[in-house]
This record gives structure tokens, sequence and C-alpha cells, in this order.
């Protein structure tokens, strides 16, 4: 009768602890710090988002939507019980998928490119920037990837963050 005495404080701390996590869930956005840590489990993470969103409306910039997009690339990744990769395996993964491949994708051979360690930039404008009646800047933008073709020094291509991709055949001087 003693243990069982001394058990019921324990299970009454486990039941109230397992109450709070729960009631935390629901008024506490756990599933933000969730998300970005790869050994939590990906039903757990949507089980907190579930709790939090359950009677709340959804507004904007109120990181529903940039779940929904992390929880759609996560389902992919995840294994069938809800775990995620992490960065090392994912990399790994790749760099033995290029490897099996020995160095030949599409008839292109990769390998270490040479460096040139001079260039000849120059700056070709825009000068003005072009208006478009609406008092928008226009032409305007940035690349962030470009790529050079590894036998062709007439082909480049030049990536931009919003998608745009575009490619010359001339050196250059023409884009398509």
């Amino acid at each position: 009768m003693r243990k069982l005495l001394l058990l019921f404080p324990i299970i009454l701390i486990v039941l109230k602890t397992n109450a709070q996590s729960t009631s935390d869930t629901v008024n506490t956005p756990f599933w933000i710090d969730m998300m970005q840590d790869r050994s939590v489990n990906l039903h757990q993470t949507q089980r907190a988002f579930e709790l939090y969103w359950q009677n709340r409306t959804i507004d904007k910039a109120s990181g529903y939507k940039p779940f929904k997009r992390w929880e759609l690339m996560a389902q992919h990744e995840a294994d069938p019980n809800g775990n995620l990769p992490d960065y090392q395996q994912l990399y790994d993964a790749i760099y033995h998928y290029y490897d099996s491949l020995s160095g030949n994708i599409m008839g292109l051979t990769f390998g270490t490119a040479p460096c040139l360690t001079e260039g000849n930039w120059v700056e070709i404008g825009p000068n003005k920037i072009p208006g478009n009646r609406t008092s928008q800047p226009n032409g305007m933008g940035r690349v962030n990837a470009i790529a050079f073709h590894p036998t062709d020094d007439n082909i480049m291509y030049a990536g931009a963050p919003a998608g745009g991709m575009w490619k010359t055949i001339d050196k250059g001087k023409s884009w398509t």
C-alpha cells in the first residue's frame, strides 16, 4: 500500500506534464522550431502544427503557408516513419549518385575545371534603366548562377533567383 501511495504522486506529475505539453503546443508555436530541427520527427511536427492551428484564423504573415511548403518538401524526404535525413546524409546520397554515373551525364564529363585567374569583364549596361510608365523600375534583376559549357567557349548560361534562365551561343553578345 505504501508503494502505491508513493507511485500516485509520480503518476499525477507524468499525467500533468503530458497535459501541459499538449496545452503548450496549442498555445505556443513549437512547430516553428521543430521544423528547423532535422532530428524531430515529421509526424510530431505536423501534430504540433495542427494542434496550434485548430481554433485559429489563418492570417497573412502568420507562418501557415511557409509551414505548408516545408511540409510538402519534408514529406518527400522523410521515411515512412516520418524521420528526416540529416543534411550530411542528403549530401552523401547526392555525391554517391553522381559518383555512380562515373562522372558522365548526358555525354558531358564532369571533373575539376581549369580555373583562370584573370579575365576581361567589362560593364556593358544598361546605362539608363528603362521606365515602364508606372514609376516602377524596369529591367532590373540579379543573376545568381553562371555556368560555362565545358567544351564550347561560345556557350554560357545565366540564372536568376526568380527562375529566369538565359543562354548565349555567341560569347554573350546575345541571350535567349
